[in-house]
Parts: C-alpha cells; sequence; structure tokens
C-alpha cells in the first residue's frame, strides 16, 4: 500500500514539473510611441515634413537622404501646427534657393472676456544643399475680440473687434528679390552672392 502511495506521489510531482516547465513566460507590455508623418508641401526633390508624436512635433525639410530641421516644438501640442505649406524653387545670382512658408494659427484667452485668433505667416529662404538658412520673416494679425463693461456693476456690456498686426509682409519677386513691408516703412532684399545673403537692395 505504502508503495502505491509513493508512486502515485512520484507521478503527481513529475506531471507538475512538466506543467511548469510547458508554460511560457508571460510577456511584459512595454508602452510604445507612435509617431504620425504627413508631407505637407513637395517641390521637386524636396519635401516639407511633419512628424508628430503625443508631446512634441519636429517640422523638417527632407532632400533625398538629409534632412534640415525648421521647428521642433516640445509639450502639448496646439494649435500652432504648420498648415498650407509651399515650397517655391527659385534661381537668384546664379544661386538655386527655395523659399518654404506655411500659416500656423492660435486662440488665446476666453470668449468670455478677450479673445485672440492669431494667424502668423512664416517665410523662409534656404540654401538646401548647404543647409543654411539665408533669410527669415514672421507676419503676425491678431483678430481680438474683447467683451468691455459699460458700467462698474457690469451689467451691460458691450463687444469690441479690433486688429493687431506685427511684423512684415513678405513678397518673393520674380528676380529672386525680397519685398518687405508694413503700415509705416518699405524695403527690397537682394541676394549677395559672394557673401551668400540677402542684403538689403538700398545699401549694396
Amino acid at each position: 500500500m505504502n508503495k502505491k502511495i509513493l508512486l502515485l506521489l512520484l507521478c503527481a510531482f513529475c506531471l507538475s514539473a512538466n506543467a511548469q516547465k510547458s508554460k511560457k513566460p508571460a510577456k511584459t507590455k512595454t508602452a510604445t510611441t507612435t509617431a504620425k508623418k504627413t508631407t505637407l508641401a513637395k517641390a521637386e526633390t524636396l519635401s516639407a515634413e511633419l512628424l508628430e508624436k503625443k508631446d512634441n512635433y519636429k517640422f523638417y525639410l527632407l532632400a533625398g537622404k538629409d534632412s534640415i530641421l525648421i521647428k521642433n516644438i516640445s509639450g502639448k501640442i496646439g494649435t500652432n501646427v504648420p498648415t498650407e505649406c509651399k515650397i517655391t524653387p527659385f534661381t537668384t545670382k546664379g544661386a538655386k534657393l527655395y523659399s518654404v512658408s506655411w500659416i500656423e494659427r492660435n486662440t488665446v484667452g476666453d470668449a468670455k472676456s478677450k479673445l485672440e485668433n492669431i494667424t502668423e505667416t512664416h517665410t523662409e529662404i534656404w540654401d538646401v544643399p548647404n543647409k543654411a538658412q539665408l533669410y527669415a520673416n514672421t507676419q503676425m494679425v491678431d483678430n481680438i475680440s474683447e467683451i468691455v463693461w459699460l458700467d462698474p456693476n457690469k451689467t451691460a456690456s458691450k463687444t469690441v473687434e479690433k486688429i493687431r498686426r506685427d511684423g512684415f509682409e513678405l513678397t518673393l519677386l520674380p528676380d529672386g528679390d525680397i519685398n518687405i513691408k508694413n503700415k509705416t516703412m518699405e524695403d527690397k532684399l537682394t541676394y549677395d552672392a559672394a557673401q551668400k545673403k540677402y542684403v538689403s537692395a538700398k545699401k549694396k
């Protein structure tokens, strides 16, 4: 009888050991971060790409295997993501250059007090083979809607709309020169091949 019990215990031990060996180790779940890549514009062999993650994005130019970082923003991504991007190739003074323009929109404030809808138009001139930024311009238009109280007790109010502008409006001319202007001044810039940069045409 004792031999039978001993034999049964030995069989049970062997089965338990085999079951433990055959059990696969549990897979550890790891957090994965996926990135979303969007092509915003293309011209010739150049493209403007947006690589967006959960908490940041990179805006860059891609030329073959080479990339040029235009903008890197960390933190919570708001509404100021580049849109309406355009790449314009042009030649001036024997140099092949590229104009890259895009728009960023952002909203600041509260409609119950003061709301600002901000639109920024960015333009950058690049010498892509040398990865050199030759000129950068930002024009900002801020459409402001503000609640103004007409009495100290705040029983009556009116909405005041106004527009605030900052920076210069940029125009790329057919010969590769740049015209910039605002309400008070205007200037023309031309590419200096010797210095490899844009200079004021008035001072040249």
